[in-house]
């Protein structure tokens, strides 16, 4: 999944559709990650949590991003 593709790949699918990644704090405290497309956030990608620290530091955050990135284009393929 994630191996496959590149941070240029990624950019280049978020800039396509206006889309852009979401973080959302749960009522039980886990991060939720997610990608939204278009203007008025018309698709939402499937999310993945994060859980465990409060306020996870960059790294993971970072590392969170790119999985829900990398969810949504597979997403996006499986649909085309």
């Amino acid at each position: 999944m994630s191996e496959t593709n590149t941070d240029t790949a990624r950019l280049d699918f978020i800039l396509a559709k206006y889309r852009k990644v979401v973080c959302e704090r749960l009522s039980t405290g886990n991060l939720a990650f997610y990608v939204e497309e278009g203007f008025m956030a018309d698709r939402c990608y499937s999310w993945i949590i994060l859980s465990g620290d409060a306020s996870p530091n960059a790294e993971k955050r970072a590392a969170a991003q790119r999985r829900a990135i990398d969810i949504a284009m597979q997403e996006a393929q499986a649909d085309a």
